[in-house]
């Protein structure tokens, strides 16, 4: 009610309520960023699938103590070696 409505949400588009208070509108196209939206979500479904058959179906020596090496595992002092190493080959 205190925000005006921005030009590209005219109530045309399924959901739009006209509110944008980060005005994201104003700068990108509404139709590209609903592509975006639809492909993160997406690769975001694939990923819910994908942990834990890689947990499942790895060889036993891919894993760190039954599970897939990540960092919510916690880090052996081996990948967090190489995980520092590529992280800072990034930096510079």
């Amino acid at each position: 009610p205190f925000m005006k409505r921005p030009a590209a949400l005219n109530g045309s588009h399924a959901g739009d309520f006209g509110f944008d208070p980060l005005g994201f509108t104003e700068d990108n196209d509404l139709y590209a960023m609903q592509e975006a939206k639809l492909r993160d979500e997406r690769l975001a479904m694939l990923a819910v699938i994908g942990w834990p058959l890689s947990e499942l179906l790895a060889p036993d020596s891919m894993l760190q103590n039954g599970m897939a090496p990540s960092v919510l595992n916690g880090f052996n002092p081996i990948s967090f070696v190489s995980t520092a190493v590529i992280f800072a080959s990034f930096v510079f």
